[in-house]
């Protein structure tokens, strides 16, 4: 990686093989390259295991099997739905995040070669 403007970086981060990396060292995620069956999937997921965690003085809640569907359904409509574009290279002592604003749009992140 090689960074410039305020703040000026040089570093190497190890070659990330999908499904073998190890946290911190690279890997990228959007919904560009998944389905909505996957998206829908992980949404279930993720509302599966948060109902699971006990938070101190809040009641723990168990999702019914139609509320995750309409959540799902819900999040599918939203743009974007779930993450437009994400980048984590790094660890130790240089991570380097790239993240969308919270308000971008599918359209402010296009995907295609650019700058």
């Amino acid at each position: 990686m090689h960074i410039t403007g305020d703040l000026n970086l040089n570093f190497q981060v190890p070659q990330t093989i999908l499904g073998y990396s190890t946290p911190g060292d690279a890997g990228a995620v959007t919904d560009y390259w998944k389905t909505d069956e996957e998206l829908r999937s992980e949404y279930a997921a993720v509302r599966t295991a948060m109902d699971a965690v006990e938070i101190k003085g809040l009641p723990t809640t168990t999702a019914s099997a139609e509320e995750i569907k309409r959540g799902a359904e819900a999040m599918l409509a939203k743009d974007p739905k779930s993450v437009i574009l994400s980048i984590i290279c790094g660890k130790d002592q240089v991570l380097l995040t790239l993240d969308n604003g919270k308000n971008a749009k599918y359209a402010n992140v296009p995907m295609k070669p650019g700058s």
